[in-house]
């Protein structure tokens, strides 16, 4: 994908205006195959002996749900980030070089249940950089009945939760949204999402009988540091979900 082509400026400018923009095809057929076997043969590693297993994953009705971080066991992850026609791309979306902060591989099983509206800087706040950005990467054909991520534009500009308040948005605070203004984003393999951390996104419970792959990457702007291994620190303090007396999850790090 060239980066001068007048239909990617026409992207960025999309991406600028809404908060999240979609590069369809952006990865060819056979390469996909390659990430899907990959995610196949994870999922094979983290489904045998779970107890003594070193992959970390979060588990879903004892379905393996969300596995993080991924490129200390996925080569063929790790080299995504070395592959310049991605980086590329998403250094021309931000305007700036780019540096890793985390990386999953979300399976989202069938029956697995969605998330309520947030903004991802909103669990970042106060100590990673608000130059947060995520691209999510379809490892499947991602719609309404299996929990496609609805994203609504427009409202990337400021935290819209409570500051320093580490959490989903609560009902008074998701009056500040039209909801009409919502997009669910559906996908095909190979087809890529740029979205902001601030853009607010929501998901609903995967109503398929199949899982919904899609694998994620979140990035800040190099300038402002390196925050990968600490971002992890921080997530192993946080990797238990627990549960509110609403039967809401309490967790920095949900999944999507």
């Amino acid at each position: 994908m060239n980066i001068y082509d007048g239909v990617i400026n026409k992207k960025k400018e999309l991406y600028e205006r809404d908060g999240f923009v979609v590069l369809s095809n952006f990865f060819d057929d056979e390469y996909v195959k390659t990430l899907i076997l990959e995610s196949n043969r994870l999922l094979l590693i983290a489904n045998n002996n779970k107890e003594s297993n070193p992959i970390k994953f979060n588990q879903v009705n004892s379905q393996i749900y969300r596995i993080d971080p991924i490129i200390n066991i996925s080569k063929i992850y790790k080299n995504l980030l070395k592959n310049k026609n991605f980086i590329n791309i998403l250094e021309f979306f931000e305007g700036s070089e780019i540096s890793l902060l985390k990386d999953k591989l979300i399976y989202k099983p069938a029956g697995s249940r969605g998330y309520p509206m947030h903004q991802d800087y909103a669990w970042c706040q106060g100590i990673f950089p608000s130059s947060l950005f995520s691209v999510m990467i379809s490892l499947c054909k991602a719609n309404e009945k299996n929990g496609a991520v609805k994203f609504f534009k427009g409202y990337h500009d400021k935290l819209l939760s409570t500051e320093n308040e580490i959490r989903h948005m609560n009902q008074n605070e998701v009056k500040q949204v039209n909801l009409e203004k919502g997009v669910i984003v559906e996908l095909n393999m190979g087809d890529i999402v740029i979205f902001k951390g601030l853009t607010p996104h929501q998901s609903s419970e995967n109503l398929s009988n199949e899982s919904r792959p899609l694998l994620y990457f979140s990035f800040n702007h190099k300038k402002d540091g390196n925050f990968y291994n600490e971002y992890w620190n921080q997530y192993e303090k946080y990797s238990q979900s627990t549960l509110d007396i609403n039967g809401n999850y309490i967790n920095p790090y949900e999944s999507k």
